[in-house]
């Protein structure tokens, strides 16, 4: 059972010493994926501008952006627990940032990490990076009080083609020129590298939606086959 009522708000900085106090394991007051004693917990702050946290259905289903600020997302820290999590229908605390500032969060209850997927980010840096974006539900009654309005963020604009080819190159080389796998664990999936697959997207985008080769427009809402000067692989 869950040390933290739903639809109570906590003092951030007294939630972790509480913890201490008890003997559990306080976790950190600065990142979003933690450990608070028993549980695996979520810190979203919306008036934080990532991208990729967003409301599906408030408060039942949200997206929720993966750990790093810079370069590749990847397996550690909080990242492989939300996948550990997924993995073995553990259920995630969520908190949700109620005022700018100060430390008042508000417990929005248990949710499931229903699924991880890669997406392609600008990082902190400003460079084109493999993000991993997870999708939570909650685990039943939603919370019942209101949320901050916090205006959604609009979406980024797509790096430039040259930004793109040099991101993929960058990770051609990282990995000594091998095909890198996508950042799904799961057994019954395989994805290709999100960047190589913004890359090819960004070509449809900028040649209308025909091929290259044949000028001609391609059936289905994607394109079968892009032909490149540069030849890549999904």
């Amino acid at each position: 059972m869950s040390r933290f009522q739903q639809d109570t708000v906590y003092d951030r900085q007294k939630l972790h010493k509480d913890a201490a106090a008890d003997g559990l394991k306080p976790g950190t007051a600065y990142a979003g994926i933690v450990q608070v004693g028993d549980e695996l917990c979520i810190f979203w702050n919306p008036f934080k501008k990532f991208y990729a946290n967003k409301w599906i259905e408030e408060p039942r289903e949200f997206i929720y952006s993966g750990e790093g600020s810079t370069g590749p997302m990847g397996y550690t820290w909080g990242n492989r627990a939300l996948i550990e999590a997924e993995d073995i229908d553990r259920p995630v605390t969520v908190f949700y940032k109620m005022e700018r500032t100060g430390a008042d969060w508000k417990c929005l209850g248990g949710f499931h990490v229903v699924e991880h997927s890669p997406g392609v980010s600008i990082d902190g840096s400003g460079t084109p990076r493999p993000d991993m974006r997870f999708r939570l539900v909650t685990l039943s009654g939603s919370s019942k009080s209101s949320l901050p309005n916090v205006a959604p963020l609009p979406a980024p604009k797509l790096p430039n083609e040259d930004a793109l080819w040099s991101a993929v190159e960058k990770g051609l080389q990282k990995n000594g020129a091998e095909r890198k796998r996508g950042l799904s664990r799961s057994k019954d999936k395989r994805q290709s590298d999100p960047m190589k697959t913004l890359y090819v997207l960004r070509r449809a985008i900028d040649f209308g939606g025909v091929c290259e080769s044949c000028l001609l427009p391609q059936a289905g809402s994607t394109m079968k086959a892009i032909h490149t000067s540069r030849p890549i692989t999904s």
